[in-house]
């Protein structure tokens, strides 16, 4: 298995950018609370959030093939940069909510495009039989510094007396240290078009829709990932905060249980990735995925203290670790039974297709947490039944 020394060089970056970004984990649900704002008000933000990010996706994979792959992973990556400079001026100016919102539109901005393109260079540099491999791998060591960085931003803030801004300051700094990186891959970018014929290819691109739901694996798993993103924004959302509000979590404890999570992923991202492409039954893995999830809400909604959460976080990691490598493999080889150029836009697709199920299902996640937290957690359970016998029933490799 053969990885080119440019992928490798994106993986470094890809890290790095993965560490800026953990640094304020753990603090978040605390920064969300200071601002005193109902969990409907906070629903709503995050659902306009999403739905400017839903607007962005398919024009954005649609251009990457044209504007070229790392130059679009940039683009996306300096969203995170913006979103940190709109956090500080929550702290420092009288107009807390409006650049909490634009904030939070950044954020919404950068997962959007960031994806999409990370997902393409991976495709386009790797085959189909060690895809779910690499997936894995760079998962993994993602893992490993999302593992760091929250125990990183507790530390600085509590050292600062609860400084949201030092924070904040520092993940600014690594993610700009992150762009830097990434000026060597922009000079020698890939590009399938000329950039005289963008807008050619951007119209190209976006009439080749119809190709993508022709496709019988495409539409079953677009519908799929759609019904998946609606259950897990129900209480994704809001999780953290209720450890943080119900159970009294402080951010060292959060940053423990995401150590927790984490390395179950380190352990299992890459083996999980592999087995699936030696096994070759992708559809198996993603529903054992959610039989994980199940357990996973259970857990929360028995836990009174830390204790039981420990064992949640663990259980987490393998629903990650059975969804992410096997989810992102599926949908780039069924894609390119139709064509290579064709994979940006299929995960465009599934970006906006996703993203509007959980705009949806972030707004109901807060209208219930209002009335009742706990409900968060038990209806996305029982969804998730429906959705594993979808997959075990209509999902072939």
């Amino acid at each position: 298995m053969s990885i080119p020394r440019k992928l490798y060089y994106f993986i470094a970056v890809s890290v790095v950018s993965s560490l800026a970004v953990s640094y304020t984990s753990s603090i978040m649900p605390y920064f969300i609370l200071s601002l005193n704002m109902e969990m409907k008000v906070y629903g709503l933000i995050q659902t306009l959030a999403r739905l400017i990010a839903l607007l962005v996706r398919i024009p954005f994979s649609a251009i990457i093939p044209s504007y070229g792959y790392f130059k679009s992973y940039a683009m996306g990556y300096s969203m995170g940069i913006l979103s940190q400079m709109a956090y500080i001026a929550v702290c420092i100016t009288p107009y807390a909510l409006f650049f909490y919102t634009i904030g939070s539109v950044f954020v919404m901005l950068r997962f959007a495009t960031t994806f999409t393109a990370r997902s393409s260079i991976v495709a386009r540099f790797t085959d189909s039989s060690n895809r779910g491999f690499v997936f894995g791998l760079i998962s993994s060591l993602n893992m490993v510094t999302s593992s760091i960085g929250p125990f990183i931003g507790s530390l600085l803030y509590e050292a600062t007396g609860g400084s949201f801004v030092a924070v904040f300051m520092f993940s600014l700094t690594t993610m700009m240290l992150a762009i830097v990186m990434l000026i060597p891959l922009i000079k020698n970018d890939i590009k399938v078009k000329k950039s005289g014929v963008l807008r050619e290819e951007f119209k190209l691109q976006l009439t080749s829709i119809p190709a993508v739901f022709r496709n019988p694996k495409l539409r079953k798993i677009l519908f799929i990932f759609m019904l998946d993103g609606f259950c897990w924004s129900i209480a994704g959302a809001y999780t953290s905060i209720y450890f943080a509000e119900y159970l009294h979590l402080t951010p060292m404890d959060l940053s423990y249980l995401n150590l927790m999570t984490n390395i179950v992923n380190i352990l299992t991202f890459t083996l999980i990735g592999w087995i699936s492409d030696k096994l070759r039954k992708r559809g198996v893995f993603l529903a054992v995925s959610e039989v994980f999830g199940i357990l996973y809400f259970l857990l929360i909604l028995e836990a009174r203290d830390i204790t039981l959460l420990y064992f949640a976080s663990a259980i987490m990691g393998f629903v990650a670790s059975f969804w992410s490598p096997i989810a992102s493999a599926y949908i780039t080889e069924a894609a390119e039974e139709e064509s290579r150029d064709l994979v940006p836009l299929a995960i465009g697709i599934r970006g906006f297709l996703g993203t509007l199920a959980r705009m949806l299902g972030t707004l109901i996640g807060g209208l219930i947490y209002d009335i009742n937290p706990w409900m968060v957690f038990r209806v996305p359970s029982l969804m998730l039944i429906i959705i594993i016998l979808i997959i075990l029933l209509f999902l072939r490799d």
